[in-house]
């Protein structure tokens, strides 16, 4: 018998994203924009490609909290709200005019 040790061993835990709370925040400053000049490009627009791209946003920022970075997380997670928010004023705005 041998005694060396022939077992190996297997990580099975997920890898890190490094990158991933970078592509959260930047996906959420492409929805706020998005969000303010899809309005000039067609009707509804900021509703078709804001809301979009903030609905991703918001995942990657979740996702980016939960891998554990907490702060640029919070960020991403922000600027959906503020992307899904910006439709909503607009509406009211021009009822209201």
């Amino acid at each position: 018998m041998s005694a060396t040790d022939t077992t190996r061993h297997i990580d099975v835990a997920p890898s890190r994203r490094p990158g991933l709370p970078y592509l959260a925040v930047a996906v959420g400053v492409v929805a706020v924009l998005l969000s303010f000049v899809g309005w000039d490009w067609f009707p509804r627009g900021g509703i078709v490609l804001g809301v979009g791209a903030g609905a991703v946003a918001l995942i990657l920022g979740l996702r980016a909290r939960r891998d554990g970075a907490r702060a640029l997380g919070t960020v991403a997670i922000a600027l959906a709200a503020l992307t899904l928010l910006i439709p909503v004023v607009w509406i009211i705005a021009s009822a209201a005019s």
